[in-house]
């Protein structure tokens, strides 16, 4: 089992630093709070003074278990582009990201979990080889919020996903991990597609998938 205690370095975060999202559980404000910390803590290349991490934090890498050691080897992985959708029902918060790591510009989606004691566990899907054309699909633009009374149920949205991926890759559906920001009309999913590990996140409007994002 590849676990890694931070129970004294999450100690020590909350002696010195208590985000606003331990003030308020499962807000916009909150989750946002946590995705802020987790690109301090990719610009900082720790999570250590950054982030309220749980007592026992499980770290994911493509949908398998792995060490947040590897990940975060203290060579800061500067952000030049984010963008965060915020799932105030699941207390989950996904962040896509560009980063600069060791030199080069990689796409990084993250999804992080709102614990009891703090964040955890953290998956990411980081792929070896970054798609042609990914950092141009995922930075076009940013999915403004969408008006009061044309923005879609949770329910909704997520049919709305699962028809999209019905159109794509087969892929099991109880594999599938999903983040849905109805205010900005987002769904974000892990999932294994043509047998591999795949981010995607969607934005929908009136029912129609005006963009998407894809991250294998």
């Amino acid at each position: 089992m590849k676990r890694i205690l931070f129970a004294a370095a999450a100690l020590a975060v909350t002696a010195t630093a208590q985000p606003a999202f331990a003030q308020g559980r499962c807000t916009r404000e909150s989750m946002q709070a946590i995705a802020d910390s987790w690109v301090a803590a990719l610009n900082g290349g720790t999570p250590y003074g950054k982030m309220q991490l749980g007592e026992w934090v499980d770290f994911h890498k493509n949908m398998a278990d792995g060490f947040m050691s590897e990940f975060f080897d203290l060579q800061p992985k500067k952000v030049d582009w984010h963008q965060t959708i915020l799932d105030t029902t699941s207390c989950k918060a996904a962040v896509e990201t560009v980063i600069e790591d060791h030199g080069a510009a990689r796409v990084l989606v993250s999804q992080l979990n709102m614990g009891f004691n703090g964040v955890g566990p953290i998956d990411i899907v980081y792929p070896a080889a970054e798609p042609a054309g990914a950092r141009a699909q995922f930075t076009q633009g940013a999915w403004a919020p969408i008006p009061d009374g044309q923005q879609m149920t949770r329910d909704a949205l997520i049919a709305a996903a699962d028809a999209w991926l019905a159109d794509k890759q087969p892929g099991d559906k109880k594999e599938r991990t999903y983040i849905v920001d109805p205010t900005i009309g987002a769904v974000q999913v892990f999932a294994h597609l043509g047998g591999k590990p795949t981010s995607v996140t969607l934005r929908i409007e009136n029912g129609q998938v005006r963009a998407s994002h894809l991250l294998a």
